[in-house]
């Protein structure tokens, strides 16, 4: 997207808010208020914007990933920050609908004593995303990043792809199958995909399961049809009066503080 060679993709306003304010709100509702974010080049809009977190009643701090080394490397700078607890993962440029979502996938990984617990949702196009299989228990048996149709075609569940959608409840120990990752030589200088350690969890015994029995909507900021069809679903789930309203309560509680 073009804009984005002005602002971070995570500025992008959507119903009034940047998408990093609709992905500090849903950690909010999974009553996660400790936050970090991490950063990469042309952040200073993000980091201006969010500050110390005040404005959203959250204490944010900063890292900077220096080089555009992947998800599973991003997660991997934060696991001093962790300090060895089980923490959530939500994508700074996707929209999760209702954001009550998150309190209930901390629900379910806590029920199941998961290593991982992934929100996934219906897609259209596999090659876009992280594709799962899952079982009837909703264990996850095998995920793929972005597979090609052939092989996505093995994946199915219900004849649906069923695609990561932007969150995940982790316990550290993902940590150490990102630096076999890191160890291995294989991803030196690329990326290096989260599906990749998450499947390497699950063969080696851990139980990673997906949330995908609800009633709620995942929108991704990946094209320009993408973004205008989430502005519009949220602009028409609200009336302009409680969308100015949410802004203005906003704006005065943090100027009280």
């Amino acid at each position: 997207m073009p804009l984005t060679r002005a602002i971070p993709k995570e500025m992008i306003p959507v119903a009034g808010k940047p998408l990093i304010e609709h992905a500090i709100e849903t950690l909010k509702a999974g009553n996660i208020t400790e936050i970090v974010i991490i950063t990469g080049w042309k952040k200073g809009a993000l980091i201006d914007y969010c500050g110390r977190g005040d404005l959203f009643g959250a204490k944010i701090t900063y890292i900077t990933q220096e080089d555009p080394l992947g998800l599973g490397h991003a997660i991997s700078l934060a696991e001093e920050w962790v300090e060895g607890k089980t923490f959530a993962v939500v994508y700074g440029d996707t929209i999760i609908e209702p954001k009550s979502l998150m309190r209930n996938m901390v629900e379910l990984h806590k029920e199941k004593k998961a290593a991982c617990t992934l929100l996934v949702h219906p897609v259209e196009d596999p090659q876009r995303f992280g594709i799962v299989k899952f079982e009837e228990d909703s264990k996850i048996k095998k995920m793929i990043e972005k597979p090609s149709l052939d092989v996505a075609e093995s994946l199915k569940v219900n004849e649906k792809y069923y695609g990561i959608a932007g969150a995940g409840i982790f316990e550290p120990l993902i940590f150490a199958f990102i630096k076999k990752c890191q160890e291995s030589g294989v991803f030196v200088g690329k990326e290096i995909d989260l599906t990749v350690p998450m499947q390497m969890l699950i063969e080696s015994g851990f139980d990673i399961y997906a949330y995908h029995d609800y009633i709620g909507e995942y929108n991704d900021v990946g094209t320009w049809k993408s973004y205008l069809e989430m502005e519009k679903r949220m602009l028409n789930n609200k009336t302009l009066e409680e969308l100015v309203d949410e802004r203005e309560i906003k704006r005065i509680n943090f100027s009280v503080k």
